[in-house]
């Protein structure tokens, strides 16, 4: 199984995102989305601002070091 999730900022303040869930069909080699598994915002707003900015802290102190993590939105 894999997951995927996608952040987009639509102004400085609000998100909306776009989730899916994968597995791997062994007989077609490869990935598929897992029935009824999408999901997407109903609305921008800031509390997914707050995840991306979260996610985004997370993959660039994973890449780049910790000092990223002290960055802050705005």
């Amino acid at each position: 199984m894999l997951t995927n999730s996608c952040y987009s900022f639509v102004d400085a303040t609000r998100v909306v995102h776009v989730a899916s869930v994968h597995e791997y069909v062994a007989a077609e080699k490869t990935f598929k989305t897992v029935a009824g598994s999408g999901g997407l915002s109903a609305a921008a707003n800031e509390v997914e601002a707050a995840y991306a900015w979260s996610w985004a802290r997370s993959i660039w102190g994973d890449v780049v070091g910790w000092w990223v993590l002290q960055l802050r939105p705005g």
